[in-house]
């Protein structure tokens, strides 16, 4: 007489077991795919970092910066025409900025490194941290604005002032900053760490994206 340990597995039983292995695997290969990607993304947006601190290292050496030429005038004020936003707009670039002080960025720029320079920032340049110690400061024509999380997108970007800055003590992380070159293109500037004092940080690395109008 046979003892139930010695009655094979019924069909539906190693039916089961076999599913049952089989979802482990799939588990186990989605898993592995899901970790390849994270560790391909971490490793890009090291390396893009590596590069913009490569370019800082090279900017630092060929001196002082030279600081946007405000034109000659009243300065810009809070009541200056901004041009209103379409609802929607067409997203252009996404990536880190590691700005430091003294230095400008390019916001409409397709460069790995937003063209940051320290020298000739009044040359299609969009921001600059540390221009007399005014915290961000935008060129003459670009409306700049601390932003609430809720408008941190293309249409809810506030007008701004252009001309305007931000100062140090709103550049803190989780900040939304909007700025606004003209012709429809907004980028957002989401802080992400500031490094230094607080009224000359060394640097300040945001996330950014940028959009066009669609």
């Amino acid at each position: 007489m046979s003892t139930p340990s010695d009655t094979p597995p019924k069909p539906r039983l190693r039916s089961a077991l076999v599913l049952t292995a089989a979802a482990a695997v799939l588990t186990t290969v989605v898993l592995a795919v899901l970790l390849g990607v994270v560790v391909r993304t971490n490793s890009k947006q090291q390396q893009t970092i590596a590069d913009q601190q490569a370019t800082i290292d090279a900017l630092q050496a060929k001196g002082p910066i030279v600081v946007y030429n405000q034109p000659a005038g009243p300065a810009p004020s809070a009541s200056a025409s901004v041009e209103p936003l379409p609802q929607v707009g067409q997203q252009r670039r996404a990536g880190t900025l590691v700005l430091p002080f003294s230095y400008c960025a390019d916001l409409e720029s397709d460069a790995e490194d937003w063209a940051m320079t320290n020298a000739d920032c009044g040359k299609g340049r969009d921001i600059l941290l540390g221009q007399d110690f005014q915290g961000l400061k935008a060129a003459a024509s670009v409306a700049i604005a601390v932003a609430p999380r809720e408008q941190a997108t293309y249409a809810g970007c506030p007008a701004g002032t252009p001309g305007g800055s931000v100062p140090y003590s709103d550049l803190k992380p989780k900040t939304f900053v909007c700025v606004r070159p003209g012709g429809g293109v907004v980028a957002i500037l989401e802080v992400v760490t500031v490094e230094g004092g607080p009224t000359a940080p060394a640097k300040v690395t945001f996330n950014v994206t940028v959009w066009n109008r669609a």
